[in-house]
């Protein structure tokens, strides 16, 4: 009966048994959702990452676009966090690619301070980036949806999907 309830995704109004060294405990639990069940984020191939690239290639916001996926492929950042990204974040006060930044507590998901490291090839592109965007307002967005404020952490998961299924 045990792994009968184990093996379901949710258990609701229902009553768990479980034998601790001897002692049973009763639970009455509403809800439960089991993690382990959560999907786990899938890691990019080289293959699909250089599709992903030549597919933004042929976007409206082609510069743009390549930053955003290289930005997040080179340091593991979310799409919360990519969307949260100001100027003076990532960019130093000559308007160059800092080697490293820390991302506030407010602009995780985890609510933790987190430092980043930039490798040469985002480098890259970040300074492409900013020669062809010209930002300089440290506060500005470092994405501009095309609505022309901050990504959302949901328009930003959009725009991923709109790349990968492409």
């Amino acid at each position: 009966m045990h792994n009968q309830l184990l093996s379901k995704r949710i258990v609701n109004l229902s009553i768990l048994v479980a034998h601790l060294q001897y002692q049973t405990l009763r639970l009455c639990v509403t809800n439960v959702i089991f993690e382990a069940d959560m999907a786990q984020a899938l890691t990019l191939t080289d293959a699909q990452l250089k599709r992903g690239l030549r597919y933004c290639a042929t976007r409206k916001h082609t510069v743009r676009d390549k930053t955003i996926l290289l930005l997040a492929m080179n340091t593991g950042l979310k799409a919360k966090e990519v969307a949260a990204l100001r100027f003076g974040d990532v960019f130093d006060e000559e308007q160059k690619p800092r080697s490293q930044f820390t991302l506030s507590k407010t602009q995780t998901k985890g609510a933790r301070i987190r430092t980043v490291f930039v490798n040469k090839q985002l480098s890259q592109a970040l300074s492409d980036y900013q020669n062809c965007k010209r930002i300089t307002l440290a506060t500005a967005p470092l994405f501009r949806s095309q609505k022309g404020g901050h990504f959302s952490a949901n328009t930003m998961c959009q725009l991923f999907l709109n790349i990968f299924h492409a």
